[in-house]
Formats: C-alpha cells, sequence, structure tokens
C-alpha cells in the first residue's frame, strides 16, 4: 500500500492507541522532541525537506497549507499527510521500544 493512502491502523496501531496518540500530539511533550525529529528523519524522504515540515506540523500545529504560505512543499497534501502519519507510526514504535509509551498516561482517554 502506498505510504499516501496507509493510515495509522495500517501500521499495526490499536486502536485505543491511536487515540492515546492524537490526543497526544495536541500538546507534544517537549522531553519527546529528539524522537520526533528522529522518527521524522527516518519515516520522510531521504535529502528532503519534508522531515522539518513534518515536525513543524506537529508540534507548531500548523497545517500544510499555511506551511505552503510560507515556503514552497515538493508535494501535495495527500503525500504530506501520509509522510505525517508514517512518522507517529515510527515515533510510537520507538516510545514503546524505550517504554517512555508507559510513562504517557496523562493522555490516556476515556
Amino acid at each position: 500500500m502506498l505510504t499516501r493512502n496507509k493510515k495509522l491502523k495500517d501500521y499495526g496501531i490499536p486502536a485505543e492507541d491511536i487515540e492515546k496518540l492524537n490526543t497526544m500530539l495536541k500538546d507534544f511533550p517537549a522531553e519527546y522532541g529528539y524522537l520526533l525529529s528522529s522518527a521524522a528523519l527516518s519515516a520522510c524522504p531521504k535529502n528532503t525537506v519534508i522531515a522539518d515540515m513534518v515536525i513543524e506540523n506537529i508540534l507548531h500545529r500548523k497545517s500544510y497549507r499555511k506551511i505552503s504560505k510560507e515556503r514552497y512543499i515538493p508535494m501535495n497534501p495527500k503525500d504530506f499527510y501520509g509522510y505525517r502519519r508514517k512518522t507517529v507510526a515510527v515515533l510510537y514504535e520507538r516510545m514503546r521500544l524505550l517504554g517512555v509509551w508507559e510513562e504517557c498516561e496523562e493522555y490516556e482517554t476515556d
């Protein structure tokens, strides 16, 4: 399946964790910025500025449209948000591997 068409569940993330992830991304904790940066660099195409734009999208809650008004984005919105989802999936996996995911209890949704 193309990256542009994948959703978080396609990366094997359980539905309850998707809700928790989405809540966490709305107010992303600064102490995990290094994990976000490395996830974006791994998930996005090499030798492009897409990783920086995805990080900006998540940390500063800037949409594709707002970023594109400031600078050129070398892909369409569907591809951009596909790489954003892939970045979030890589971030989730790294947080789980490092044991950080369990520490994020304040983002639990009921």
